[in-house]
This record gives structure tokens, sequence and C-alpha cells, in this order.
């Protein structure tokens, strides 16, 4: 069941998306506002009535995961997220060799790190950017900022 800005739950729905973007990136309130609600849908399960999907100008750029209530973006809502963020929030940057390998679904390594945002957290959703911020791949960060910082091997990042 798709969700108009026309509809009356349509404003709990934005105010639960609006407080998924603050908890889960940090995006504070004039950033969102960026984001053109006449174009933004919400679409709900056929049977439990519950938030699955966020789709802007028609294509899908979030799925909500029910098991742990976060929303995990598509590639095109995770560049309008890195639009709405400022650098270096929320991003962990790579070197260019090792784009190809990344844009193919592989796993990121420590060791192919250049820089991060020292606020992430182990089980943050990431962006995943090249050297000129140009986004990559999204995916889930395993290591805490300070292995980061020290381990030379393992895997960072789990790429989605």
């Amino acid at each position: 069941m798709e969700i108009t800005p026309n509809s009356t739950i349509f404003t709990k729905l934005l105010r639960k998306f609006n407080s998924l973007l603050k908890y889960q990136y940090g995006i504070n309130q004039e950033n969102i506002g960026l984001i053109n609600n006449s174009n933004l849908f919400f679409i709900l399960s056929k049977n439990t009535k519950r938030l699955r999907f966020i789709k802007y100008n028609g294509n899908l750029i979030a799925t909500f995961r029910s098991n742990d209530g976060k929303l995990v973006f598509t590639k095109e809502g995770a560049t309008l997220i890195k639009n709405l963020l400022p650098f270096p929030k929320m991003r962990v940057k790579i070197l260019d060799e090792i784009t190809s390998f990344i844009k193919k679904g592989r796993n990121l390594f420590v060791k192919h790190i250049i820089d991060f945002d020292p606020e992430i957290r182990p089980g943050s959703e990431v962006l995943v950017v090249n050297s000129k911020d140009e986004l990559i791949a999204t995916g889930k960060i395993i290591m805490s900022k300070r292995d980061l910082a020290t381990f030379k091997s393992g895997v960072a990042v789990k790429i989605r």
C-alpha cells in the first residue's frame, strides 16, 4: 500500500523517517528539510501495514529493516544522504585502485582505507567513497575507530 503526501498517515511516517535519518546519520532538521516531501512516498506491507520501503522521485531509496528498526539505503538513497552530509560524516574514504572491486560487492579491508569519520561506530551504515568523495558503495562497518586506526589487516566494512 503506497502512502502519498496527501494521506493522513503520511505525517506520522515522515516524522519516523526524519527521526531515523537523525539517529542513524546525524542529519539535522535543516538538512532534512532539503528533501522535497511532495516527491516522497512510503510503501507499507500488505499484511502487517508497517513501513517497508521508501521511494523518492519514483525510485526506491530505502528499505526499512524491521528486525532492528534501521533504514538500509539503495545507491540512489545513499547518494541523496551523501549530499545532505558534510564531508567526512558517515564516510569511509578508500584507495582509488580498489574501486572496481568494491563496486562488485567485495568487502572492504582496513588496509585500503585512507580516511574515515571518527564518530562512526561498529554496526553503523556507512558510505564508501573514493578520494574525490564520489559514492562507491554502502556497507556496515564492523571495526571500531580504534581498530581502523591500528589494524593492518582484516575486513572493515561489509559491502551491500
